[in-house]
């Protein structure tokens, strides 16, 4: 929180300092508390990036704005101007050009906006907020270019008000809706390259096409050297109707990974208390999702019965030659091919 108001400082200063002295003594008063703090930040051994004078520049650019508007005259003109200012900003954010977020210098920012759900509702938030900016610049034109009197005086003192309040209001409702939305959803983790965790999100969400990483285990069981293999149902909307790892699922948000893997192989296969060895970790990325799999490997004599009610049609053993049989025929899902050519055929038949 600490670093969040030393973020916040140098504009909330700006704004006071530039009511009683003007944008010139606003500006420098800024700048002076930005200065300290960036050097305050690099005493104490943090790294300088451009995203570290995120707030420098925001208090120079208003600065700059209010000197040349208040030569103007004309009420509603400074207004304006800033609106339109934060209106392209946001755009060109939403668009990946620049990047808003003080991530660098507020570390606790950097972690919330490293889990790409975070990042994607603040990407819908901009966007919105950038169409109430565009408001708000329409109604402040009208106040310069309208007549004086005292509706426009009072749009002028009262329309950024009620349209911040307005803006929040709408952004709490929203909020609410679709934390409602996922209430009852399985939350599942995201996870970088090297399987750190980012933050969580709900399941829906990464079979949608959003390719968000996230992890998952694998377990083929062989049997008196043959490979148990899942018929999926046909009702399945990822690979329908086709032979797949006899054990694979979700690691949930906050499971372990061992946990995840006892818990699926029970559902899907009926077998407990089995010891089971990681041979591989890999990305796994299909059109639907992109998956970060722990695949296993374990000996079992069954029985093999499903129990998680109708997530599995068939379990079936399979010999290594029966298995060579069918690769390439389009009875197996594509990623159950690929670990059976690079590893596990091989495995099967020592």
């Amino acid at each position: 929180m600490k670093k969040v108001i030393g973020f916040v400082a140098p504009i909330a200063i700006y704004f006071v300092v530039e009511y009683f002295g003007g944008p010139l003594w606003g500006m420098v008063a800024g700048c002076v508390l930005s200065v300290i703090s960036l050097i305050a930040s690099r005493v104490r051994g943090g790294s300088l990036t451009w995203g570290s004078f995120g707030d420098l520049g925001l208090v120079v650019l208003l600065g700059l704005v209010d000197i040349a508007t208040e030569r103007l005259g004309r009420a509603g003109i400074g207004e304006a101007a800033f609106a339109l200012i934060m209106f392209g900003l946001l755009r060109l954010c939403i668009a990946g050009k620049i990047d808003m977020m003080p991530t660098e210098s507020v570390p606790m920012l950097k972690r919330i906006y490293a889990n790409p759900f975070n990042r994607s509702n603040l990407a819908d938030a901009q966007r919105r907020m950038s169409w109430w900016c565009l408001a708000v610049a329409a109604v402040y034109l009208c106040v310069a270019v309208g007549k004086p009197g005292s509706a426009m005086q009072w749009i002028d003192s009262y329309a950024l008000v009620i349209i911040g309040a307005a803006f929040f209001a709408t952004e709490l409702v929203l909020n609410r809706m679709r934390m409602r939305k996922y209430r009852h959803c399985e939350w599942v983790p995201l996870v970088d390259e090297q399987a750190n965790v980012l933050g969580n999100c709900p399941r829906p969400l990464v079979h949608n096409g959003s390719h968000w990483l996230h992890p998952v285990v694998h377990l083929h069981i062989i049997s008196n050297r043959r490979l148990l293999l899942q018929l999926r149902p046909i009702t399945k909307k990822i690979q329908p109707g086709k032979w797949d790892t006899a054990v694979g699922g979700h690691i949930a948000a906050g499971e372990k990974i061992e946990d995840a893997l006892g818990r699926e192989a029970w559902e899907e296969t009926g077998i407990r208390g089995f010891r089971a060895q990681l041979c591989k970790r890999y990305e796994w990325r299909c059109e639907a999702e992109n998956e970060y799999v722990f695949s296993f490997c374990t000996e079992h004599d069954g029985p093999f019965v499903p129990r998680n009610g109708g997530e599995v049609d068939e379990l079936r053993l399979w010999s290594a030659d029966e298995l060579r049989d069918a690769l390439g025929r389009g009875i197996f899902t594509p990623n159950l091919e690929d670990e059976l050519k690079k590893w596990v055929l091989e495995r099967l038949e020592q």
